[in-house]
């Protein structure tokens, strides 16, 4: 007779089997000091927690295999490489994470903080928080009828692929030029952030929603204006 079941090979194989190894992770939630969580997060523990109220939901595992990370660790995982700049392998190390799990961790809570924080956070105030936005410029600066401050910046990336000359900028680095919008708190009402490092500050503002709605509709205006560069005359 031929034995098609061959108990001894099951056994070679469970043998020959290499048991998977899980790095001791380090718990950050512990901390709680405002200095630390700035240093490694750029953002104070009542920040981090609100963040997590809105997107944790949306970051909830639906298994317990292989040891899945809860969305508090997703999300200080992501805010540690995203607050300083450091390498994946490198945020992976503290951690106590393999390279490719940082990668998803920075993917799936930016992919979330885009679709259910900004809308909630980045947007323009109206009526009376309209007016009470340029008393409180008038005040911090003296400037009568300021609705925000507006300007460029360029956000450094890794050489692109794609298109690689027009992300070069007047620094010969690689960037994207993102424009914002800001109040007298430091707070953001408006950000573009889609457009390479050669491209002028004027274009990206003459290409932007906030520009049509300003000049074209101009129901965001009513007597108020932006302070801004020459590279940015509202």
């Amino acid at each position: 007779k031929i034995n098609l079941y061959d108990s001894s090979k099951e056994s070679e194989d469970e043998e020959g089997r290499r048991p998977r190894n899980f790095k001791p992770r380090v718990n950050f939630a512990q901390i709680t000091d405002l200095q630390q969580c700035l240093e490694k997060f750029r953002m104070c523990a009542e920040a981090i927690e609100y963040v997590l109220q809105v997107i944790g939901g949306d970051l909830q595992h639906n298994t317990e295999r292989n040891r899945a990370l809860t969305p508090q660790q997703q999300l200080l995982t992501a805010l540690h490489w995203l607050g300083n700049g450091a390498q994946y392998h490198g945020v992976a190390d503290m951690h106590g994470l393999h390279k490719s799990t940082v990668q998803r961790c920075v993917q799936n809570v930016c992919q979330k903080i885009v679709t259910k924080l900004f809308p909630e956070e980045i947007r323009w105030p109206t009526g009376e928080a309209l007016a009470s936005l340029s008393q409180q410029f008038m005040t911090v600066a003296g400037f009568p009828r300021i609705a925000g401050c507006i300007d460029g910046s360029l956000i450094l990336i890794d050489s692109p692929k794609l298109n690689e000359k027009a992300y070069v900028d007047r620094n010969e680095d690689h960037s994207l030029n993102v424009m914002a919008v800001c109040g007298p708190n430091c707070e953001f009402f408006d950000i573009t952030a889609r457009w390479s490092g050669s491209t002028q500050d004027s274009r990206i503002m003459k290409r932007s929603s906030l520009f049509t709605q300003w000049e074209i509709i101009g129901h965001l205006s009513r007597g108020h204006y932006f302070f801004g560069t020459v590279a940015t005359p509202f």
